[in-house]
């Protein structure tokens, strides 16, 4: 569940676009909307789990007052491997230390994708 409700709203309205009723014009810009605001977003996640992995020390709570270890919380949460949980945490960890490129990120300037070679 979201903690934002403003958000959830967000999504649940863009969801229900019936894309067959767009123009090829207003398909590229959901398009083009919804990828800045995937990058955009994925900055804001990065900034939450790589505080989650320092404050927490590698683990965070769960259900049953015991602790789970950030990457296998993570996985649930995202629906991912651990290899996938695990690089997006020594991606976030890492980017704490850039936080001028932490803030590209957010701000849609950059994406936390490394850029790949013809």
């Amino acid at each position: 569940m979201c903690s934002n409700p403003s958000l959830q709203s967000e999504v649940d309205a863009l969801a229900a676009v019936d894309v067959t009723g767009l123009s090829m014009e207003g398909l590229q810009r959901l398009v083009t909307d919804v990828v800045g605001g995937m990058t955009r977003l994925g900055g804001v996640m990065s900034r939450a789990v790589g505080e989650i992995q320092v404050r927490g020390g590698g683990s965070v709570p769960d259900t049953g007052g015991m602790t789970a270890p950030t990457p296998a919380w993570l996985r649930s949460v995202t629906k991912t491997t651990g290899t996938t949980a695990g690089r997006q945490i020594r991606t976030s960890v890492a980017l704490r230390e850039l936080p001028l490129v932490s803030d590209a990120i957010v701000t849609g300037d950059l994406t936390e994708e490394a850029p790949t070679r013809p």
